[in-house]
């Protein structure tokens, strides 16, 4: 199962030291080993309850709750000042088969990759190479590009225990 460490930690920085800011409570998720859960997806979902359950406390104490990566902004953005969660180990990553695709979609599953939140660009950057793929700005010429847009997008769970927002077939 995903451990998940508790800090209280009372202030918090960003990678470039403009805070401090106060902050009660750091959480650091770390995923199931791949030994003791094989299934990349399994582990997925195995994250996503842990999340799940982390939010519920904070919802049950009444209190705020922010994911973070690395820290890198230049404004205080990321912080929160009741519980965080660093994400920055969270970094599963896999190909899309062709029986995750909907039907109707106009894309190739052999162009398509699930990357979870905490997975840098370098790392996409090696994964998607394996597969003669790369990444449009990487610069790499004998390798088929791919397409890639980037959004900021905030941790959004159900809160259903057992559910978590995407569950993939492995």
């Amino acid at each position: 199962m995903a451990d998940t460490k508790t800090f209280f930690i009372g202030q918090w920085d960003t990678f470039h030291n403009n805070g401090p800011f106060p902050t009660r409570i750091l959480y650091d998720l770390r995923l199931e080993r791949p030994e003791n859960l094989p299934s990349v997806s399994d582990r997925y979902n195995d994250a996503a309850n842990e999340v799940q359950q982390l939010i519920q406390t904070c919802i049950s104490n009444n209190e705020r709750f922010r994911a973070y990566g690395s820290g890198w902004s230049l404004s205080n953005i990321a912080h929160q000042h009741d519980r965080m969660l660093y994400t920055g180990r969270m970094n599963l990553k896999m190909p899309i088969g062709i029986a995750d695709l909907h039907p109707a979609s106009v894309y190739h599953h052999e162009d398509l990759f699930f990357f979870q939140c905490g997975t840098t660009i370098k790392e996409i950057s090696e994964y998607i190479f394996t597969s003669g793929k790369s990444l449009k700005t990487s610069g790499a010429a004998m390798v088929k590009p791919l397409p890639v847009e980037f959004q900021r997008v905030s941790m959004v769970l159900p809160l259903i225990p057992g559910r978590c927002m995407m569950q993939w077939r492995g």
